[in-house]
């Protein structure tokens, strides 16, 4: 058994709604607790004082008809073109292409919870 000490812990800011410059700092092809194949982007705020190096994560089902359309939505907020996206042949290939990419997104922070509220990675590409 592990020790820990949650004393003097300080408190996380969420990320209030604004219009960030982001960089995706990891993608990774999982399996999520279910057994669906999972995209998750791990994106770190760049460019802003107060919450430089801030995580957003954003998840894409790659077997999910109804997310495949926000996967190309947010494959061509980060550049890629139509004939780009279409060359796609799998997850790894993805991974390898978005890995470092940049982009500048509008950010809602709008999830209520039983606890609170709470900041929702919640991308509305421009």
């Amino acid at each position: 058994m592990s020790k820990i000490n949650l004393k003097n812990v300080q408190e996380i800011k969420n990320l209030p709604t604004g219009r960030y410059n982001l960089e995706i700092q990891n993608v990774k092809d999982i399996t999520s607790e279910d057994g669906e194949p999972l995209i998750t982007f791990d994106m770190v705020v760049i460019d802003d004082i107060e919450f430089n190096n801030h995580h957003v994560f954003k998840n894409y089902s790659p077997d999910s008809e109804k997310s495949l359309p926000y996967l190309v939505q947010f494959l061509k907020a980060l550049g890629f073109s139509d004939t780009e996206i279409a060359g796609i042949v799998d997850t790894k290939q993805l991974v390898k292409m978005c890995t470092g990419k940049k982009l500048t997104v509008s950010y809602k922070a709008d999830k209520e919870f039983a606890w609170g509220k709470i900041s929702n990675p919640r991308l509305y590409e421009p």
